[in-house]
């Protein structure tokens, strides 16, 4: 390493260290931790401060200055150089100025809230981890889950659909008095495009799939298994808006072993008991909730039908 071309390099880093989040020692503290290995004006450094910054550094620049006689005086004088930058800056009295006052209580704000978060985050985290075992479900529960879901797992299909969204049933059922006896896929598409508030799908003529069995929300997807091929659908009501269905095409599919699918129950299930559990504790508690909002935007159908 070139000695002249690292000290510069350091000397830059810890000046915009010093910049942005540098905390020196007031200029009177207690007692410093460490042997003091320097001094100056008002300020010192302890061999805690400096192997403090020692660990903060990038691994491939620790090594040169931990570890030889002669990188850890270049660090040492570069931790000198920022005391002296920092003791004339205390002089000209810049901390008592608005920007500086201004910037430190803004970063002190968001370690606040960066901490009050990090502090709830972690109490949910420690909370659900005690309660695991009451969310895990036993090997009868997955077999049971599995016998229950044969069409998913061992009679799977694999089906394309088109679709209309309408955020209300007076539209959607307008717009299935024109649809109802098309019966031919193109038609379909092109009053997909023109009437269905799912901007996203609506691009695509409301096209979905193939899709497995089990991918879809239930009330969704049992009225679109319903269907033959080249039928279309009544309204269908499901928890995003009236939908109207037409079924494209599908294919049986291989089964699916229960050990192939274990493991993805049992997060299924988990995750299912979790949710209820939270469900009866907000019931309990008592929750009141004020949305902001009277309607919701469309989101492409994959992702919420």
């Amino acid at each position: 390493m070139n000695i002249r071309v690292a000290e510069n390099l350091l000397l830059g880093l810890m000046m915009l260290f010093a910049v942005f989040c540098f905390s020196c020692k007031k200029i009177k503290e207690p007692e410093p931790e460490g042997n003091v290995i320097a001094k100056i004006g008002n300020s010192v450094i302890t061999e805690t401060d400096l192997n403090q910054k020692l660990s903060d550094l990038p691994a491939e620049y620790r090594n040169h200055y931990e570890n030889t006689e002669s990188g850890r005086k270049q660090f040492i004088d570069a931790l000198v150089k920022e005391k002296v930058i920092y003791e004339l800056a205390k002089q000209t009295g810049i901390d008592k100025g608005e920007e500086y006052t201004d910037s430190l209580n803004k970063f002190k704000s968001n370690q606040q809230s960066q901490l009050s978060e990090y502090e709830n985050n972690l109490l949910i985290e420690l909370f659900l981890k005690n309660k695991q075992t009451d969310f895990t479900p036993s090997e009868n529960d997955i077999k049971n889950y599995y016998d229950l879901h044969k069409d998913v797992y061992v009679e799977p299909v694999a089906y394309t659909v088109r679709y209309i969204l309408s955020f209300d049933e007076k539209s959607a059922q307008e717009v299935y008095e024109k649809a109802r006896n098309i019966g031919d896929e193109e038609k379909f598409a092109n009053l997909a495009k023109e009437f269905s508030q799912d901007a996203s799908s609506a691009e695509s003529g409301g096209r979905i799939g193939p899709v497995r069995s089990g991918e879809l929300v239930p009330e969704f997807e049992k009225a679109a298994l319903s269907l033959k091929n080249g039928e279309v659908s009544e309204v269908v009501s499901t928890q995003y808006g009236y939908c109207i269905i037409y079924k494209v095409s599908s294919q049986k599919l291989p089964a699916i072993a229960l050990d192939e699918v274990k493991d993805s129950i049992k997060i299924l299930l988990e995750r299912n008991n979790l949710e209820e559990f939270v469900n009866q504790q907000t019931k309990n508690i008592g929750v009141e909730v004020n949305y902001l909002t009277e309607t919701s935007s469309a989101t492409t159908a994959e992702n919420k039908i």
